[in-house]
């Protein structure tokens, strides 16, 4: 299995902790953001594929070369925030020579619970999967990406920031935390555009 981590935004909210150093390098308790990452899933993982941006590449690779695990780091080749690819072409880019079913996640995950539980639940039910968590406050509900599903775990709907209340007070809903586990390629470039809510995930659609 491999682990994709999407680390080429440049966190402008973050300035002026990021103008210089990626999110995900950042130091939290000891270690970077990404090294609590990786580090967790180190035994289920094969090689991970740390797509930046241009502008920290290098400090990528740099902290990539210290570390024991076989990590690849890919630039985007964008310098700006303003000309940022996006999370489905940052997966293209690094997807273009797998067929190894995948993790998914943002690099910049600050997690107090271990993602080995979410990987053991994917290999279970033998299917892509999308992690989220159950969250029924509605001020919560319309800052993020929101799911419903049904009592077998299958999507039912996906909304980014939904507006209309009545229609969400109907159901329990998730919150999708854009990590993924993803069952070959095809499927790869499916949830890659279904994170970007292009609409490809109709209804009912089993992966």
């Amino acid at each position: 299995m491999k682990c994709i981590i999407l680390a080429a935004g440049y966190a402008t909210r973050l300035y002026p902790l990021t103008e210089n150093q990626p999110k995900p390098l950042l130091p939290v308790k000891g270690k970077s953001i990404i090294d609590w990452l990786i580090d967790d899933i180190d035994s289920l993982i094969d090689e991970f594929i740390v797509v930046s941006n241009h502008k920290f590449a290098k400090n990528f690779t740099e902290w990539a070369e210290k570390k024991p695990q076989k990590i690849r780091v890919i630039d985007d080749g964008t310098e700006t925030n303003e000309t940022r690819l996006g999370a489905v072409r940052d997966i293209q880019l690094a997807a273009n020579d797998l067929d190894d079913d995948c993790v998914v996640m943002a690099g910049d995950n600050v997690l107090d619970f271990s993602l080995k539980h979410f990987i053991n639940f994917a290999k279970y039910k033998g299917t892509s999967c999308v992690m989220c968590h159950e969250e029924n406050r509605l001020q919560a509900l319309q800052k993020t990406a929101v799911i419903t599903i049904t009592e077998d775990s299958l999507i039912t709907s996906y909304e980014e920031k939904p507006v209309n209340l009545t229609e969400i007070l109907r159901f329990h809903h998730f919150i999708s935390t854009a990590t993924l586990i993803l069952r070959g390629f095809r499927k790869l470039l499916i949830m890659a555009a279904v994170m970007m809510h292009l609409a490809l995930l109709q209804p009912g659609y089993r992966l």
